[in-house]
Order: structure tokens, then sequence, then C-alpha cells
């Protein structure tokens, strides 16, 4: 019962190893680019555009990214979008799954990060008042079933 038990394991680790070598074949042509703005474009065969192209943005702003993904295999995939703050944390996540339904299609997925800082008399007299941790070099990175595929970086000043 016991060697039972331990091929059983063996096979389980096997089949493991395989999806995840599959997974990273998946992967493998794929092209990533990533552009950040204010007003992202959405059409209805799931492509997204940024009107307004930039890399510098206000502490008020909301902060758009759209990555474009180009090469996938067909398949299920898990987008997950990382936003790192300055300090190098990660302030927000979102995360997505999506079929591919042809091999070599082109994916987009878009985000957005949106900074909160003092309010009140406090942001009048000082409009970077609450925001101090948010000013400087950010990057949003886009993970795709687990492996890290592509990121940007964008600024934010007051």
């Amino acid at each position: 019962m016991s060697q039972d038990i331990g091929q059983l394991k063996t096979l389980k680790t096997t089949v493991a190893l395989l999806a995840g070598t599959w997974c990273i074949w998946g992967l493998a042509d794929m092209a990533v680019s990533v552009e950040f703005g204010q007003n992202p474009k959405h059409f209805i065969d799931g492509r997204v555009e940024i009107q307004d192209a930039k890399d510098t943005f206000d502490c008020s702003e909301r902060v758009w990214a759209s990555f474009s993904i180009k090469g996938l295999e067909k398949g299920q995939y898990k987008f997950v979008v990382h936003w790192q703050s300055p300090n190098r944390t990660v302030l927000r996540s979102r995360m997505t799954k999506q079929n591919v339904k042809a091999d070599g299609s082109d994916t987009w997925i878009s985000s957005f990060l949106t900074l909160e800082g003092a309010t009140g008399v406090l942001s009048i007299m000082d409009p970077a008042a609450g925001y101090e941790e948010h000013i400087g070099d950010w990057t949003a990175r886009i993970l795709i079933n687990g492996e890290e595929a592509g990121s940007g970086m964008f600024r934010v000043l007051c």
C-alpha cells in the first residue's frame, strides 16, 4: 500500500512538472508591450487602446495600463497585474482569467490605479499632502500563469 502511495506521489509530481513545462511552452514565442495613460478605449473584440499615452502623472490622476500580449498559444490563462510603488511594495493587484481561442492570438489586459491622499483643508493648503509615499517611479508588472511576462514604468509627481 505504501508503495502505491509513493508511485501516486511520483505520478502527481511528474504531471505537475509537465503542466509547468506546458505553461512555459505556451509563453515561449510571446511578446508583451505596455502603454500608460488616462483614457483607455475598449473595443468589442477585446482590444484596449490608450488614447493619451504618457509616462508621467499627477497624484490625482487615475493611471491606466494596457498590456498588449502577442503570440499566445490556444488555452486558458491567468493574468495578474501588480502595481509596484516607488518603495517596491505591491500596492494593488488585479487578476483575470481569459481563454485564448487560437494559437498566435493577440490579447489585451487593462488595469487602473487610483492613488489616495489627504482630503479637506490640508489638501487645499498642500496638494501633495498624503501622497508623499506615492511620488516617484512606479512599475506595473504582468504575470501570466504565475510567470512574469512584462513590465513598464511610469512616474508620479505632485
